[in-house]
């Protein structure tokens, strides 16, 4: 489950990003379908810390093969 505020880091990049909220496109053809929208927070690809992007929750919430297993796309950053 996505928590709204919640830090993310991305399997592959490393990068960490603040999910900001979970939207919805107002588009007939694609009614229903979430999207998450989240901020970079830091980046080992040159990325600017607050560039804003947005992807379908279904994709931020997948599993991807890295080396040969199954991680998560995004897994929660534990800042405590």
């Amino acid at each position: 489950m996505i928590e709204i505020g919640q830090q993310y880091r991305h399997y592959k990049r490393g990068s960490e990003y603040l999910v900001l909220a979970i939207a919805r496109l107002e588009h007939e053809y694609l009614e229903g379908e979430e999207y998450v929208v989240y901020q970079a927070v830091t980046s080992d690809q040159g990325e600017k810390p607050g560039l804003t992007w947005i992807r379908p929750r279904s994709d931020f919430e997948s599993n991807v093969e890295w080396d040969g297993k199954m991680v998560p796309r995004f897994s929660p950053v534990d800042l405590t």
